[in-house]
Order: C-alpha cells, then structure tokens, then sequence
C-alpha cells in the first residue's frame, strides 16, 4: 500500500515538475549555442558578450517559461510527461 501511494506522490511531483524541466533544457540548450557562438568571436567581443549574458541569466528561466508558455502552450510545457511518469511505476 504505502509502495502504491509512493509511486501515485511520484508520478504526481515528475508530471507537476515537467514544465520545469523542459524549460531548464532549453535554457542550457540556448547557452550551449550561445557557447559555441562566442567561441567563434575575438577574445574582447567575447568577454563583453559574457558579461552581457551572466546580467540576463537570471530572467532567462523565467523568461524562457512565459516564451513557451505563449508560443506552445500546455502542449509544449508537458513534452515529454509520460516518459516521466512512466518512470515512477
């Protein structure tokens, strides 16, 4: 029984959490591209282009959220949810 009610909290919390979860993705995907994007610029261009994305870093989540919130809807906020609430049982 409490194996039951443990995996039903689980399942709950993973498909609760999902939108979550694809945000952050995207978020070290976006950075990821911006990454390799400095990677091809001079040493001066880069060092401003960083210091210009640390200031924008902490609204990017959040920003990141509401632009996939308005673009894809719920669609896009739960890609990926039965993966992760398969994982629960």
């Amino acid at each position: 029984e409490g194996a039951t009610y443990g995996a039903l909290a689980t399942a709950f919390a993973q498909a609760l959490t999902t939108p979550l979860d694809v945000v952050r993705n995207r978020v070290m995907a976006n950075s990821n591209i911006k990454n390799k994007e400095d990677d091809n610029m001079s040493s001066k261009e880069s060092n401003q282009t960083s210091e210009s994305n640390m200031k924008q870093s902490s609204s990017s989540y959040f920003g990141m959220l509401i632009k996939l919130a308005e673009e894809e809807g719920l669609k896009g906020l739960f890609a990926g949810v039965t993966p992760r609430v398969g994982k629960a049982f």
